[in-house]
């Protein structure tokens, strides 16, 4: 038999991978198309992930002009790099310059939220929302501080917005489950669960965390079938995933 703790989930999404694996997919939808060489060379190691380089220039650009986008490209890459003050210090800039590009808070937000300060975090993603409300990212990123907050009937609303606007993301469907098995709604978390399985067939943590909402509500059986599954895909409790 398996020994696990009722109480939670294992949550081995990290906030980097989160944000980071999310957030590339919208990196295109800033407001502004690179016009000049520098702004097109510093779009250009944004995409590919050349951080560094990318710093160095939009640097560059912000030595010979007052302009937001370099700035919140900058902090963008700054907290790509793990360096969260300087980006949260880059986007406040570009906040400032130009209050209503949302991607400018949204990278504050992450920045906040990876130095603990959850609530500024919060607020952050509380304004993207407001400026794009189908900003998904900042749906799943406020729903996922929400839940490690223990905010679960919060988390529960981000996360289903989050699959409104798109229901093909399984680990939103993960992580509505994680909410609503906190609140012992286990034949809902359980339908989510399903949903997030269906989408992502091969994820072992899945298959793991619905064995944990079959053990709670003592159908053994289906909660060691699915254990066993979840071994078999390579899924180990406590290792990041």
């Amino acid at each position: 038999m398996h020994t696990i703790k009722l109480s939670k989930f294992i949550y081995f999404i990290t906030a980097a991978t989160s944000f980071i694996c999310c957030s590339c997919a919208n990196f295109g939808n800033y407001n502004k198309v690179p016009i000049s060489l520098e702004d097109k060379r510093g779009y250009s190691y944004m995409q590919s992930g050349q951080y560094q380089k990318a710093i160095d220039t939009f640097t560059q650009i912000i030595a010979k002009s007052v302009d937001p986008y370099a700035y919140g490209y900058r902090g963008y890459a700054f907290s790509a790099l793990g360096e969260y003050q300087k980006a949260i210090d880059d986007c406040s800039q570009a906040i400032r310059l130009d209050p209503w590009e949302p991607l400018h808070r949204s990278t504050r937000g992450y920045a906040y939220e990876m130095l603990g300060d959850h609530q500024k975090a919060l607020d952050d993603f509380t304004q993207t929302i407001k400026v794009n409300p189908k900003d998904i990212v900042a749906y799943e990123y406020r729903g996922h501080i929400n839940n490690e907050l223990g905010k679960y009937q919060d988390g529960i609303k981000d996360y289903t917005e989050a699959i409104h606007i798109d229901p093909s993301r399984a680990a939103d469907w993960d992580h509505l489950g994680f909410a609503q098995f906190q609140l012992g709604l286990y034949d809902q978390a359980l339908e989510s669960c399903n949903m997030a399985i269906k989408l992502s067939p091969l994820a072992g943590m899945y298959y793991y965390h619905r064995a944990k909402i079959y053990h709670t509500i003592k159908k053994h059986d289906l909660a060691e079938i699915d254990f066993q599954k979840a071994t078999r895909l390579g899924f180990v409790p406590g290792k990041a995933h």
